[in-house]
C-alpha cells in the first residue's frame, strides 16, 4: 500500500460518517412514525370521546419519545459536523507535510513529532490515542494503526 493510500485510508476510518448517516436515517424514520402516530391520535380524540386522563398521558409519551429523537438527531448532526472538521484540519496538517510534489513523509520525523505531538496513549483495548499539542486528540482503532 503506498503512503498516500494509507493516509487516505486512516483519514476515511477516522472522519467516516456512514454509521451516523445510517442511524440519522432510522431515527428520522422513528420520527416520522411518532407524528404520525400522534396525528391519528389526535384525530381520535377529537371524533371519539377519550379518557382525557389517558389520552394526556398517552400524549405526553408520544411527545417525549420525539423530543427523544430530535434531541438524537442533533447529536447526530453535531458528529457528522465535528468529523467534517476533522476530516478539513487532517488534510490540512497533511498537505503541510508534503515534501518535494504530492510524495508524503514515508519514515518517521523525530522533529515533526516534537514539533506537532504531545502524547500518545495505548488504552487497553488498543487503540491508540494521540494528543496534539493545539489540544486536538484522535483516537485510531486497533486494526488500522496495525495495518498501516
Amino acid at each position: 500500500m503506498s503512503e498516500r493510500l494509507a493516509y487516505d485510508e486512516v483519514l476515511r476510518v477516522l472522519t467516516d460518517t456512514s454509521a451516523l448517516d445510517a442511524e440519522a436515517r432510522a431515527v428520522s424514520e422513528e420520527r416520522e412514525v411518532v407524528t404520525e402516530l400522534n396525528r391519528k391520535y389526535i384525530q381520535e380524540n377529537a371524533t371519539v370521546p377519550l379518557n382525557q386522563d389517558e389520552y394526556n398521558s398517552r400524549f405526553d409519551a408520544l411527545r417525549r419519545r420525539y423530543e427523544a429523537a430530535t434531541a438524537r438527531l442533533a447529536e447526530i448532526e453535531a458528529q457528522r459536523t465535528e468529523r467534517a472538521a476533522k476530516r478539513a484540519e487532517i488534510t490540512r496538517f497533511l498537505k503541510t507535510l508534503v515534501h518535494s510534489g504530492d510524495d508524503l513523509l514515508t519514515e518517521f520525523d523525530e522533529e515533526l513529532w516534537y514539533i506537532t505531538a504531545d502524547s500518545i496513549t495505548i488504552q487497553a483495548d488498543g487503540r491508540l490515542a494521540v494528543q496534539f499539542r493545539d489540544g486536538a486528540e484522535v483516537t485510531i482503532e486497533a486494526e488500522v494503526w496495525r495495518a498501516a
